[in-house]
């Protein structure tokens, strides 16, 4: 079994927005982008600009992310269902467009970083986790990969500590259409070009829960449902443009 990790990772061409709530666009690019995914009754939908980048995520209760491109920057403003800010997630794009740190702000002025590194393949190395009024070093995660797919992580606490390792399998001969790409959030780097089929976490000394996945595919060959564990613990459908 190949073994891969689940964590969200994630090349993005970068054009100035000025909108906090822009105007969406179907987007015109040949890459399948997600409309909506439904997790029973909770529907999430995405909308795009021109360039198929994500330009806000609106969840059925009224929660919604909103994007906004400047320079080399992307920034994230969530909003629960009141309308409220709830967290900004500032992203510094290095020179292939990828997220070098993420600085969230809480309006409880608790902030948090996270910076990254890269392989030779532009493939995440580590994410480093600091968190407090001081940015004090939390934890890091290291990556590690076989071939073009990610093959775990590794989480190390700040005192040395090793925390636990998750590891991924894949269907190989299946195509993944939900990836950072599929979602117009091209400045995250990809794990892999193939669905998840298997993750297990185990977190040390000896706390293991895994899921597993099944998938339906459209008349696209796009995954249109997302099984986990046999539906015991859901499923996902997804529409696209």
């Amino acid at each position: 079994m190949k073994k891969i990790i689940l964590i969200l990772g994630f090349a993005l061409a970068i054009l100035s927005c000025s909108k906090d709530d822009p105007q969406s666009e179907t987007p015109v690019d040949t890459i399948p982008k997600v409309k909506t995914i439904a997790y029973g009754s909770d529907v999430s939908t995405f909308t795009y600009d021109s360039q198929g980048r994500i330009v806000k995520k609106e969840e059925q209760t009224g929660s919604k992310s909103v994007y906004i491109y400047n320079n080399n920057t992307v920034t994230e403003n969530r909003y629960n269902d009141s309308g409220e800010l709830t967290v900004t997630y500032l992203m510094d794009l290095n020179t292939n467009g990828l997220v070098s740190k993420s600085t969230l702000t809480f309006p409880t002025n608790i902030n948090h970083l996270l910076e990254y590194t890269y392989n030779a393949n532009k493939q995440v190395a580590t994410i480093r986790s600091n968190s407090g009024t001081n940015l004090n070093f939390n934890y890091i995660d290291s990556y590690d990969y076989l071939e073009k797919s990610l093959d775990n992580v590794v989480r190390t606490l700040s005192d040395g500590t090793l925390y636990g390792t998750t590891y991924y399998d894949y269907y190989l001969d299946k195509t993944n259409t939900l990836s950072n790409k599929n979602m117009g959030m091209s400045f995250y780097a990809e794990e892999s070009d193939f669905p998840e089929k298997k993750v297990i976490y185990n977190y040390y000394p000896s706390n293991v829960t895994t899921f597993n996945y099944l998938y339906e595919f459209d008349a696209k060959n796009r995954i249109s449902k997302k099984i986990i564990n046999s539906g015991i613990d859901g499923i996902n459908e997804i529409t696209y443009y």
